[in-house]
């Protein structure tokens, strides 16, 4: 099962602040692959994570096609290898809009003072990397085994 404690949260919580943001990566209808960078990914609870997208076309086109995304951190100094893998879609909630907003970087919040982006949501199915110096893998109770 997964359930991410507080020094998890908190490790994915600095990456924008220690200058290493999340990658993202999603494939397309065409089963072309795309990864960028996400400064506002954040954990909403114990099971998801969360992003504010302010230009969201090629991302909701790509999770459109195929909601599975991988999702990847490695700060070096810190010696964090953060790796997720789960199944994103849009939000229209607004409590869940304003929770992943308000959560994002400073930053990324002056630069859509208006709200204009678009959350996205993340069930995740497996997170593991490293932490504190210990390894970890959690998976959720229904994921499929990675390949390879």
């Amino acid at each position: 099962m997964i359930e991410m404690d507080e020094s998890l949260r908190t490790a994915i919580a600095a990456a924008w602040d220690n200058g290493h943001p999340f990658v993202l990566a999603a494939v397309d209808a065409d089963g072309q692959p795309s990864a960028s960078y996400y400064g506002t990914l954040q954990a909403i609870d114990g099971q998801r994570m969360g992003l504010w997208s302010r230009r969201p076309a090629n991302l909701l086109a790509r999770i459109g096609a195929n909601p599975k995304v991988a999702l990847a951190h490695w700060d070096p100094d810190r010696k964090v290898l953060v790796r997720c893998e789960g199944r994103a879609e849009v939000t229209l909630d607004e409590a869940t809009r304003t929770t992943i907003f308000e959560g994002s970087p400073e930053a990324e919040r002056a630069s859509d003072p208006e709200r204009k982006g678009t959350a996205v949501v993340i069930e995740l199915t497996r997170v593991y990397g490293f932490l504190h110096g210990e390894r970890f893998d959690m998976r959720a109770e229904s994921s499929e085994a990675p390949a390879g």
